[in-house]
């Protein structure tokens, strides 16, 4: 099974050479199709450390499975979540295929496409909010937004 080979992985790629343990540097969720990474991100795209050097993880979850992705070529999201790490989720194109591929999907597809909010909540029945320009909003996040202003407020900050 892939998600107990990638469980080990995580593990053994994080060793925390002070204290000779090892700890997980991420978290999957296999839910539905996408395997949401929900461990560092930059740019909605996850990320973890090997060594000193900072890497893809979606790239590293492709080469765990299928093997070494060949110079010149990248990584394309079929599903167009830029956090899912699904190896199964990813085709290996050319750069000027890549730019084709995302022009023909759109950011709009990105967008359509998430069912979670950045923190892992759900996109979906009493936990959906749509704002006055028709942005999906997670409740819970908007919450604690909510909370945080208005500490501030009182406090006299804002």
């Amino acid at each position: 099974q892939i998600v107990d080979r990638l469980s080990e992985l995580f593990v053994q790629t994080n060793k925390d050479t002070r204290y000779g343990e090892s700890h997980p540097i991420g978290y999957l969720i296999v839910e539905g199709k996408c395997w949401e990474w929900l461990g560092s991100k930059g740019r909605g795209y996850g990320h973890l450390s090997k060594g000193r050097r900072q890497v893809q993880a979606h790239r590293w979850v492709y080469e765990q499975k299928f093997g070494f992705i060949a110079e010149g070529k990248e990584c394309h999201h079929i599903c167009a979540n830029r956090g899912c790490v699904n190896p199964d989720h990813i085709i290996i194109v050319t750069r000027k295929e890549h730019i084709a591929q995302d022009r023909k999907m759109g950011y709009a597809a990105y967008r359509r496409n998430k069912t979670r909010c950045p923190r892992g909540h759900p996109y979906s029945g009493t936990n959906l909010c749509i704002d006055s320009r028709g942005k999906r909003l997670c409740r819970e996040c908007k919450q604690r937004t909510n909370r945080r202003w208005y500490a501030r407020r009182v406090r006299g900050v804002i």
